[in-house]
């Protein structure tokens, strides 16, 4: 937090002067110091509590070193191709790319703030239980079973036919983050694959289908949980860094190699509002097949600017979002916070909570295919200065240091009953450069639900037992 603070007033000394010299180093040191010191302080953590990698501050420290640390630096080291396709739609000068630093920067100190408050309430337990201190209502065992059979049935039975155009429907979001039980569920075996031969075969028995499916999303943030979350789950029986790390790389590889074929599908398919587009396998294959093709005949996707780091770059809608709302034409996408915590179950014709990205897309690059983010400090500028960046920056850390105390406490003891909650964090955790009534919002309420959901099945679970045991004790009695 102290060298976040130190980098505003950097910043603000830098706008003060006004030398381009001293901008260019603010813009370049910046970002470097945020990827560093965010990037270390995952890594300390994890070196200290293995268990906490399941928490959402882990993601939100590794998420925003790569978005707001080295992304902005394209601006600053790019070459010239990369600097020209970030100039596309909107040219970002130094100046204003200084100014998205700062807000990023700001964002980031008030979002620690609000972790670092929860921490004081509820603090982390810094103690790895050992084998024989997990307690837990529900074996592993049983939990993975469960899972699986209840997410591979939503999986392939469901969501994956609709994305696939077989079925025409508006699932509910409870659904949706339910249907995460399958992997959920391949997590939990790993984990019990480390010491059995039989869930070693499980896991790679399952684990493909899954990979499959991530494939044909034509996802990349499904494609990387599908391959990172099951080796962390061995993780937590193993505990070696170098093979999460090994598995973090292959993960890397295949975000790499992917993109462009996820753009291109994407494309060739007509475009979509949301990460999954819904298409007929027919229509999907025949659309690798013509990447297959291009690729090829030559080059794909301008591989000579540098797509990778372009990616990562959120200066461009900052900046549009930024000078609108400067030039009195605000955002009103908070106004979705409003609803985005009641279940469609309740409101069948609730507004879908995508639609503001696309909304925002369509001002921003006239494309009306695609939803593009500004991140939840971007959002907050656009919707109400600099209030709205303290407000949202502020809450999405409360929210987000809650989910990270009670996951790790669940982690520690192995109680993967709880794995749908831990994973809605780390979504969360990655969704702090999406939108905040989605992302914070609506996840907290659907958080609240499951949590409640599994206190009660917990609890009639220990009832169930004690009474068990008092009646086999009142029969031992003469």
């Amino acid at each position: 937090m102290a060298l976040l603070a130190g980098l505003l007033v950097f910043y603000a000394i830098a706008h003060g002067t006004g030398a381009s010299r001293l901008i260019w180093v603010a813009n370049a040191l910046g970002p470097t110091v945020v990827a560093i010191s965010l990037g270390v302080a995952a890594l300390l953590g994890l070196r200290a509590i293995p268990s906490f990698v399941w928490t959402a501050y882990f993601w939100v420290l590794a998420s925003s070193a790569a978005f707001f640390g080295v992304g902005p630096l394209a601006h600053v080291f790019g070459d010239a191709a990369t600097l020209a396709s970030l100039d596309v739609i909107l040219p970002v000068t130094p100046e204003k790319l200084l100014f998205t630093n700062a807000l990023d920067a700001a964002g980031l100190l008030i979002f620690l703030l609000g972790v670092h408050i929860i921490e004081a309430l509820l603090p982390f337990q810094s103690d790895e239980a050992s084998p024989s201190r997990h307690h837990t209502t529900f074996r592993p065992e049983h939990v993975a079973v469960l899972f699986l059979a209840l997410g591979g049935a939503l999986e392939f039975g469901l969501l994956l036919p609709r994305d696939l155009g077989a079925l025409d429907v508006i699932v509910p979001g409870v659904l949706n983050s339910l249907g995460l039980l399958y992997i959920l569920g391949l997590i939990v075996a790993a984990y019990l694959s480390v010491q059995s031969a039989r869930w070693q075969v499980a896991l790679w028995v399952l684990w493909i289908p899954e990979v499959v499916a991530s494939l044909l999303r034509f996802s990349k943030q499904s494609l990387v949980l599908a391959l990172v979350l099951p080796p962390i789950g061995a993780f937590l029986a193993h505990g070696r860094l170098r093979r999460l790390a090994m598995w973090g790389a292959i993960a890397a590889m295949a975000y790499y190699v992917d993109t462009p074929l996820v753009n291109w599908g994407r494309e060739h398919l007509g475009g979509a509002p949301t990460n999954n587009v819904q298409a007929a396998f027919s229509q999907r294959l025949g659309s690798v097949e013509q990447y297959s093709a291009r690729a090829d005949a030559g080059p794909v996707d301008e591989p000579e600017a540098q797509g990778w780091w372009t990616r990562l770059d959120y200066a461009p809608p900052q900046t549009f979002a930024v000078q609108r709302y400067d030039r009195g034409l605000p955002g009103h996408s908070l106004a979705a916070a409003t609803y985005a915590w009641i279940p469609r179950a309740i409101w069948p014709n609730k507004p879908i909570l995508t639609q503001d990205g696309v909304e925002f897309s369509t001002i921003f690059s006239g494309n009306s295919r695609n939803s593009v983010g500004l991140g939840i400090f971007g959002e907050g500028y656009w919707d109400d200065g600099w209030i709205g960046v303290v407000l949202l920056s502020l809450i999405a850390g409360l929210v987000y240091g809650l989910y990270s105390c009670l996951t790790l406490r669940w982690m520690q003891r192995r109680a993967f009953v709880y794995l749908p909650l831990v994973s809605m964090g780390i979504t969360a955790g990655l969704g702090l450069v999406g939108r905040f009534a989605e992302a914070v919002v609506g996840g907290f309420a659907i958080f609240c639900a499951y949590w409640l959901a599994v206190w009660l099945l917990e609890t009639v679970a220990v009832n169930s037992v004690r009474s068990t045991r008092l009646g086999h004790r009142s029969r031992a009695i003469p």
